[in-house]
């Protein structure tokens, strides 16, 4: 054999050798080295001088671990690398090291998808989207390539002044506030509060979390289902559920929903409050308990909260499900108080709501999540269906209600509904359930609403709701001013 075929079989040979191959199989990839050259006779052998034929020790797995990671690391291509780095693991499922890496290539991969996104974005001057998607990348790799300088040149472009709150509202509004330094004031999130600061009259899968309107658009698109005139989320989920199955409905309510999303202003400013107002001595009184109703199904509000270091009680609603004993498991809500790392703690079910007391042994804020903690793939994560909103009517009453302690501060509070809507009847049903009155003697009710027809504006009055017509972008410019002027 020609020197120069000897010298590439070998370096051949000896790298399958290194990536742990046995012999047999590093002498086939020698083979492939030299294959199509010219050599002059013979195949590749071995010399020896003793009796016994020369045997090459086969790796152990922890060799052939150590060998591949340290080639997994002098990779510069992604390709090579993931594929080391999928062997690594596929040898030792344990591996942190590699499993951290596999990791960071995930992350990057998807930083990389994402800033491209955001320079179609700027050369198509769609200004917002370029923001919120730099933002995204940055909270995956911070200033991953220009990203921080981007943005910076981004949000020059943006329009600095928020929509201000009409005139002819701004009475309104303070009285909101003055509820607010009293300690009266319990705030409703809608499903579209988390679109506050959207673009209007468009939603991308993944850029920003979906309206109740977006979600039914984007499932009913995927089972051919035409929808003509107002459609609820619940009737095109229930649908897709009938048309697709439940495990599905689930997987795809799980790939619109969880995305790395940043809360919106209004987020901020609700989880910032409790400090805000503390800090200013607000509000005058030392029974407040400052709590947040919900239905949306996103964690915006939680992740705005974590953001903000303030600590909170948890309370979630609970579909009912059959667990792995194949036991069926009642509605009710649970309980996730704070911890002293920051983090929630695990799930308590509040079986017994009128005698629980779990929440009581501070004043950190609430959090009630009326439909479910968050959508997962898991089936019955949260309540989306019209089957589900059957079985909670039809559930226990003393077990689906939350603590009595709990509801009954807060039945001399005003309520202030943001991104919420009365006409889903589920909603309906989900305001009521709470038993507060809606009479003469409840302190006023207000809601934040970008627009009104007559047939939203019948069901708010049929609550004694009062709805304020204000972009909540400008509503919570106003806030943020006057928290600023304290």
């Amino acid at each position: 054999i020609f020197d120069s075929h000897a010298v590439r079989f070998s370096r051949a040979f000896y790298t399958a050798l290194a990536n742990g191959y046995g012999i047999e199989a590093a002498l086939g990839e020698g083979r492939k080295g030299i294959h199509g050259q010219a050599y002059s006779w013979g195949i590749p052998a071995f010399y020896l001088q003793g009796d016994e034929p020369f045997v090459l020790r086969e790796l152990d797995i922890d060799e052939r671990v150590n060998h591949l990671w340290q080639k997994a690391q002098q990779r510069n291509d992604l390709a090579g690398r993931r594929h080391l780095l999928a062997e690594i693991l596929r040898l030792a499922p344990g591996h942190e090291a590699a499993t951290a890496a596999q990791k960071a290539l995930e992350q990057e991969a998807r930083a990389e998808h994402l800033y491209a996104a955001a320079r179609q974005y700027v050369q198509n001057e769609q200004w917002e989207d370029a923001r919120r998607t730099l933002i995204q990348v940055d909270r995956i790799i911070h200033n991953y390539r220009d990203t921080l300088i981007l943005l910076e040149e981004v949000i020059g472009k943006l329009p600095q002044e928020l929509p201000p709150v009409p005139p002819a509202k701004l009475d309104h509004i303070d009285l909101i506030l003055e509820a607010l330094q009293r300690g009266r004031l319990t705030i409703f999130l809608g499903s579209d509060a988390s679109s506050i600061g959207q673009p209007a009259a468009r939603w991308e899968q993944g850029l920003y979390p979906p309206s109740a309107a977006d979600a039914a658009r984007a499932l009913a698109d995927e089972v051919a289902l035409e929808l003509t005139g107002e459609r609820s989320m619940l009737q095109v989920s229930q649908y897709f559920e009938l048309n697709r199955g439940v495990y599905d409905l689930y997987a795809r309510l799980e790939s619109l929903y969880n995305g790395d999303f940043e809360p919106t202003l209004l987020h901020h400013l609700l989880a910032r409050l409790p400090t805000q107002l503390a800090d200013r001595g607000l509000p005058n009184t030392t029974r407040w308990r400052y709590v947040i109703f919900t239905t949306a199904f996103d964690n915006l509000l939680e992740e705005a909260f974590a953001q903000a270091g303030q600590p909170y009680h948890l309370f979630a609603y609970r579909p009912p499900f059959v667990d792995e004993q194949d036991i069926p498991q009642p509605a009710l809500f649970v309980h996730m108080p704070p911890t002293d790392d920051g983090e929630q703690g695990p799930p308590v079910e509040v079986r017994v709501p009128n005698q629980y007391r779990g929440h009581e042994d501070d004043n950190h804020p609430v959090i009630v999540k009326l439909c479910g903690w968050r959508v997962t793939a898991d089936p019955d994560s949260v309540a989306v269906t019209e089957d589900q909103y059957v079985d909670y009517i039809a559930a226990d009453r003393t077990m689906t209600v939350l603590p009595a302690s709990l509801l009954r501060d807060l039945k001399p509070n005003s309520f202030l509904f943001f991104g919420h809507s009365l006409q889903p009847w589920h909603l309906r049903f989900l305001w009521k359930r709470l038993g507060l009155r809606v009479d003469e003697r409840q302190p006023r009710k207000w809601a934040i609403v970008p627009a009104l027809n007559d047939v939203e504006a019948t069901f708010w009055q049929s609550q004694r709701i009062e709805p304020i017509v204000a972009q909540p972008e400008g509503v919570v410019a106003y806030v943020t001013n006057w928290l600023e002027s304290l």
